[in-house]
């Protein structure tokens, strides 16, 4: 019976999760096998729930437009999506484990990593990388001491804002000759108005 558990306890570790001890012919060993085995059902069913929700949880990371990243206190990649792979052109398998500052050389983020580390924070940036621009924004999680890094590609807001800079800018300049006209002609209709009425409609 010892080295049934033993076998079994060996199996089990190395990931065969189904492996159970068979019942012993004597009764004497009969609660032990059975207590063992009802717990080594609970183990695989904490083992196969915990597998779903971090199935759950890649598939969303996945999904996610932005680009995503994970890191720990040492600057190592703990954790990130295929955004990261399409923005560096490495693949998501190889940059874990790797540091953030090799992946992506950029000074302000590097600094906003260690701040908030050290304040224990939410922090947000906007920085220029590869001829773009991206909003940076970084949450402290304090369950496994880590930092969570999104970037936002925000290039086509930012030309957005400037067409509108430049509409704006414009629309006023051809604007203000037709309405400096109309200003000169009405001051001068309101210098030869004498009727209470027309200097109401004139102003």
């Amino acid at each position: 019976p010892i080295d049934e558990l033993i076998s079994v306890s060996a199996r089990f570790q190395e990931g065969n999760l189904s492996a159970r001890l068979l019942m012993p012919p004597s009764s004497e060993y009969e609660l032990l096998y059975s207590t063992i085995n009802e717990m080594l059902s609970k183990i695989q069913s904490l083992i196969n729930e915990n597998q779903k929700r971090y199935n759950e949880l890649i598939s969303i990371i996945s999904s996610v437009q932005e680009v995503l990243i994970i890191v720990d206190k040492d600057n190592t990649i703990k954790l990130c999506n295929n955004g990261l792979s399409q923005l560096t052109g490495i693949n998501a398998e190889n940059l874990i484990g790797r540091k953030i500052y090799e992946v992506i050389r950029i000074s302000e983020l590097n600094e906003l990593i260690k701040k908030t580390f050290s304040q224990k924070c939410n922090l947000t940036d906007e920085i220029e990388y590869q001829h773009a621009s991206y909003y940076i924004g970084t949450s402290y999680n304090e369950t496994n001491d880590t930092v969570i890094i999104l970037l936002y590609n925000n290039t086509q807001i930012k030309k957005m804002e400037s067409y509108k800079k430049d509409l704006i800018s414009n629309v006023s300049h051809e604007l203000r000759t037709p309405l400096t006209a109309i200003s000169g002609f009405v001051d001068t209709l309101l210098d030869e108005a004498k009727d209470d009425t027309q200097k109401k409609y004139l102003n």
